[in-house]
């Protein structure tokens, strides 16, 4: 775990649950590869491998529009997509993403590693679409913020 006295979120332990949740700066703490972070996603209906790797690289895309090239781009497009084999994934079915430091964007299917892309701007661009200023749901983001008091408490 992470004892917050010690690190930087220190600056941050004061503030009660809710205020955290709606802290900005508290977001920006993890999207600046201090830490391993991870987001699962679970399925509550069938996903087509197509349209769930699409619809995620459509957030990432514009993040990283102004930082690479388009070829660039493209072929990390091309190795995110290669990190998933089925053609469909079930209810129920976990899919983590995980940055660890060092610009390491790994990815697990139902605990099964599938591979991973070393790329810190990568991993800032995927994880940003749920913890940045303009996410791609407010409800999840508010949901990852509910945990920060908890993650901070952690000894």
């Amino acid at each position: 775990g992470i004892n917050a006295e010690y690190g930087v979120l220190s600056k941050y332990k004061h503030l009660d649950p809710i205020e955290l949740q709606n802290n900005q700066d508290v977001y920006e703490e993890f999207l600046k590869d201090n830490f391993d972070i991870m987001i699962r996603i679970v399925p509550y209906r069938p996903i087509g491998l197509e349209h769930f790797t699409s619809s995620l690289l459509a957030y990432i895309a514009p993040r990283l529009r102004d930082k690479i090239s388009n070829e660039e781009y493209q072929g990390l497009a091309k190795q995110f997509e290669r990190l998933f084999t089925k053609k469909n994934y079930e209810p129920g079915t976990e899919i983590d993403f995980k940055w660890e430091q060092g610009g390491k964007f790994r990815v697990y299917v139902n605990g099964n590693e599938m591979g991973c892309i070393i790329s810190p701007l990568f991993c800032w661009a995927f994880f940003d679409q749920f913890l940045g200023e303009q996410p791609k749901d407010l409800n999840m983001k508010r949901t990852i913020g509910a945990g920060f008091k908890n993650f901070m408490d952690i000894k």
